[in-house]
């Protein structure tokens, strides 16, 4: 299921990643349907494609640390699961920062200081 998943994140068709990992179409579909597991050689070609291959074999996802500060790091909501960048991040934390870099400094300076007025206001 995460292969299946992974597969649709990157917007491909079975046929289309199988033929860029030098599988053939059907041997892509045991995989998706867990009747076979993928080799090393296959998993490093799926990194090479952006797969994210912990989350294949683990069910977390990894944010690089490098493209935290990346505004393609996390780009949509539809990318669910658990992120880690040293750790876990929620749906609405991955969202927050997502807007948060669609605004500008002027606005993100107004999140900033409203999120430590909050917090300082909780810790009482």
């Amino acid at each position: 299921m995460r292969l299946k998943e992974e597969r649709k994140r990157l917007g491909m068709t079975q046929q289309e990643i199988a033929d860029k990992v030098s599988i053939t179409r059907e041997t892509w579909s045991r995989y998706e349907s867990a009747k076979i597991a993928p080799g090393s050689e296959v998993l490093l070609k799926l990194v090479n494609l952006g797969v994210d291959t912990n989350y294949i074999l683990t069910g977390d996802r990894i944010i690089p640390i490098h493209s935290v500060s990346s505004s393609s790091a996390v780009t949509t909501a539809e990318e669910t699961g658990n992120y880690k960048a040293g750790l876990q991040l929620t749906q609405q934390e991955l969202e927050l920062i997502h807007c948060y870099r669609k605004v500008s400094e002027d606005g993100k300076k107004s999140i900033e200081d409203i999120a430590k007025l909050l917090a300082t206001q909780q810790a009482k």
